[in-house]
């Protein structure tokens, strides 16, 4: 059995290839662990790991709220639910829908037994890790959403010159135009003594908080209430090592962010 459980958000069919990207917003209790993530037109995904229990779906187009829902996933299960296109009838306008709704297409117990052939998901994880100080959520959030701009056909059309925008600042900052944001996680710190209570619900953080003490000075420790981490995918058949080229610090008067280095800890 696992520590955690899972949620995936994929784009559905149903939805308009004309449309621009949907941004995605997973958090519990109010605290976002994964902020403006973006589904693609070619039906692109994103997933999230948190404790279990509720977890709040927003899903947003160019700052428009589309929908919101609160679904519950079981500890040790993965959700997959699927956006679609809500009718658009008279019945639909006098109930108040909104142009999308979430679809549930499957509940998987993450304790089962894999198919034969099939890669175990417990193993030794590596990530590049980020610690530092914010002033507040919303100047976090800011580095680290990703941009409208990005997804666009101007964008596209300048792709590998300099007039390219990038990603997200957080990418800017990091020499990289784009990053896999299925790999990336981040989070601002909740109230708490230590790295497992203030960052509670993150992906693996009762394995790699242990390992991040060993490197930080206890003083400096204590002010942390913001990180960054990049899974770096080294699965022997179908990883491709894909992380930061050239990690970062990154140091502005309303927020530091400073680059730890890779850490090993066990996906359990």
């Amino acid at each position: 059995m696992y520590d955690e459980s899972a949620i995936r958000v994929q784009r559905g069919q149903t939805i308009p290839a004309e449309w621009s990207a949907i941004a995605v917003t997973l958090g519990d209790e109010g605290h976002p662990l994964h902020a403006q993530r973006r589904l693609n037109v070619d039906g692109d995904m994103t997933t999230a790991f948190f404790g279990g229990g509720a977890i709040e779906i927003v899903l947003s187009q160019d700052g428009q709220l589309l929908h919101s829902e609160t679904v519950d996933v079981p500890k040790n299960y993965m959700l997959t639910v699927s956006v679609e296109l809500n009718a658009r009838g008279l019945l639909a306008r006098m109930l108040g829908r909104g142009p999308v709704r979430i679809v549930e297409v499957e509940r998987r117990d993450l304790g089962s037994n894999e198919p034969e052939g099939s890669i175990s998901p417990r193993s030794l994880l590596r990530s590049q890790f980020w610690f530092g100080t914010a002033r507040d959520l919303e100047t976090f959030n800011t580095l680290m959403a990703e941009r409208d701009d990005y997804y666009s056909e101007e964008n596209e059309d300048v792709e590998g010159t300099r007039e390219v925008v990038g990603l997200s600042a957080f990418a800017d900052a990091q020499g990289e135009q784009w990053y896999d944001h299925d790999f990336l996680e981040y989070g601002f710190a909740r109230q708490g003594d230590d790295l497992e209570s203030r960052f509670a619900g993150h992906s693996w953080v009762t394995q790699w908080a242990p390992r991040v003490r060993e490197r930080i000075d206890p003083v400096q420790l204590q002010a942390v209430n913001i990180y960054v981490s990049m899974l770096i995918d080294d699965n022997d058949r179908f990883g491709d090592g894909m992380k930061i080229a050239e990690p970062r610090d990154i140091v502005r008067r309303d927020l530091v962010l400073r680059y730890l280095g890779e850490i090993e800890f066990e996906d359990r």
